[in-house]
């Protein structure tokens, strides 16, 4: 069975270090983000087809939004590069 796809908003999003920054995604009006477990992934569809998984990095108690934590590979095949340089607040994933 597979996950229900999700269209979340970027409600923030923050430079950790140089290299990692944090999103942090929260569900339409009228919708209710799915519960997680520790150590559950999201997948995002970003621009030009790229799907990639990214770590939870907030605690399921925090049931109102999900952060991710996006490390910037200096090998990245777009993903990661994406995040960082495309994906703004306000935006829809």
């Amino acid at each position: 069975m597979s996950e229900p796809l999700l269209t979340l908003r970027v409600a923030r999003k923050q430079a950790a270090t140089e290299r990692i920054c944090t999103l942090e995604l929260e569900a339409l009006p009228g919708q209710t983000l799915p519960p997680f477990s520790p150590g559950a992934h999201l997948e995002l569809h970003l621009a030009e087809g790229l799907v990639r998984q990214y770590s939870l990095v907030n605690a399921p108690a925090e049931s109102q939004l999900y952060r991710l934590g996006v490390l910037l590979d200096p090998q990245s095949r777009g993903g990661s590069r994406a995040v960082h340089e495309a994906v703004q607040p306000g935006q829809t994933l």
